[in-house]
């Protein structure tokens, strides 16, 4: 008898651990089960989340395909949403998603123009310079010496244009003080060629007296009015484009607060695991 009972004293441990393994493995399963709140869905919705973040700052570099995907999965989203919407903790941060990607979206033409505009000046403003070159070496050796310093403006501010065109694309800094330096640019460079033309401006360009010049001029002047006219375009929508870079940025810590919700933490089995445990060895 008391080899019988020793015998089930030493089996009480293994017993007790087999107890605990199989519980903890059907809490396992238990948490990890597909629901309401965390199955399968939950999975899709996480991948629509990313998507959309993904796709709206691929949409604000001017990337027409990622504006049309954006409206896709935005619009999966939201059908996603209608169902499901009660299921999470937070439905605000899900609204605050679609929302912030429907600004992008809203916002489709502006920042197509501005990137065109800062395609046209970096394409345009190189052969600004290189025509005022061809220009003013016709002036003679000694009126080049003395336009030193306006030629050196003349660049910088093409330069600077360029620059600033492709900071208001990209979404980089204050769009206000861009576009009204960009506005100034253009000015400017409008007004030596102006100058060069006979149009007192008073910055000091002389008008050019040669036919030769006045046919470079008149090509240049053609060139001018492109560039103008594009960059205009794009600086007048300049604040819409900095709006759609908001949201996209918006879009995306909307995704990143989202998604604990529709992907629980592998640490929440963990715990839970921990608690059955606890429970089963008090027992």
């Amino acid at each position: 008898m008391s080899e019988k009972v020793s015998r089930i004293h030493l089996l009480m441990p293994l017993t007790i651990a087999a107890i605990v393994g199989v519980v903890a493995a059907m809490a396992a399963v238990y948490l990890l089960r597909p629901s309401v709140s965390a199955g399968v869905d939950m999975g899709g919705a996480a991948g629509m989340s990313q998507n959309i973040a993904l796709n709206a700052a691929t949409a604000v570099t001017g990337d027409g395909a990622a504006f049309d995907a954006l409206k896709v999965e935005r619009q999966r989203l939201n059908d996603w949403l209608r169902v499901h919407a009660r299921d999470l903790p937070d439905q605000a941060v899900a609204q605050r998603l679609m929302n912030s990607a429907q600004q992008v979206l809203d916002h489709h033409d502006a920042v197509i123009a501005t990137h065109e505009a800062a395609k046209a000046a970096a394409n345009g403003v190189p052969q600004l310079l290189q025509g005022m070159a061809n220009i003013v070496s016709g002036f003679g050796a000694t009126r080049v010496e003395a336009l030193a310093k306006q030629l050196e403006t003349f660049e910088q501010t093409g330069g600077r244009l360029s620059a600033d065109l492709s900071a208001i694309a990209d979404g980089i800094g204050d769009s206000a003080t861009l576009t009204q330096r960009s506005n100034d640019a253009v000015d400017y460079l409008g007004q030596v060629l102006g100058e060069l033309g006979g149009e007192e401006a008073g910055i000091g360009w002389p008008k050019v007296t040669s036919a030769e010049a006045e046919q470079k001029l008149k090509a240049l002047t053609a060139q001018y009015r492109e560039l103008a006219e594009d960059a205009r375009a794009g600086l007048s929508v300049a604040d819409k484009s900095a709006a759609a870079h908001r949201a996209a940025r918006e879009a995306l810590a909307a995704h990143q607060a989202l998604l604990p919700a529709l992907r629980p933490q592998a640490g929440r089995v963990g715990r839970g695991v921990a608690s059955v445990v606890r429970r089963v060895d008090a027992g």
